[in-house]
């Protein structure tokens, strides 16, 4: 579950061409494992807006040493990854539009229980959001 608030009283937000990527590992090099699109929406303002997302796994190779690390993680029985979201985003003011404008946002580390348990009490992650 994805949450995007929306603190602001004036302005309201439009979210285009929303993107999660599952990464293993933090920074640019880190192999991606899933993928998930999510519909546009819209976002008012004063608004937290929940998001229930499935990235899908893809089928692609990883290197030796990233598989090693996975086994190792799921025999202790949690996975970190890094979640990375991209977004095309509009700010609406009193009905006029915004030029658009890149979202990125990563949100690391995410810690992945991989017992019916643990992904129970699955705590938050704070994201680091830009905007250009």
């Amino acid at each position: 579950t994805l949450a995007a608030d929306n603190p602001n009283r004036r302005v309201s937000m439009r979210y285009k061409s929303v993107a999660v990527y599952v990464h293993y590992g933090a920074g640019e090099v880190a192999p991606q494992l899933a993928v998930a699109d999510v519909p546009d929406f819209h976002q008012p303002s004063r608004n937290e807006t929940r998001l229930e997302v499935r990235a899908v796994a893809r089928s692609a190779p990883v290197p030796d040493w990233t598989a090693r690390e996975l086994e190792h993680d799921r025999s202790d029985g949690e996975v970190g990854v890094e979640v990375r979201v991209t977004a095309i985003v509009h700010f609406l003011v009193g009905g006029v539009k915004s030029r658009h404008y890149n979202m990125r946002a990563v949100c690391s580390p995410v810690v992945i229980g991989l017992s019916p348990s643990s992904a129970k009490s699955f705590r938050g992650v704070p994201c680091d959001v830009a905007i250009s």
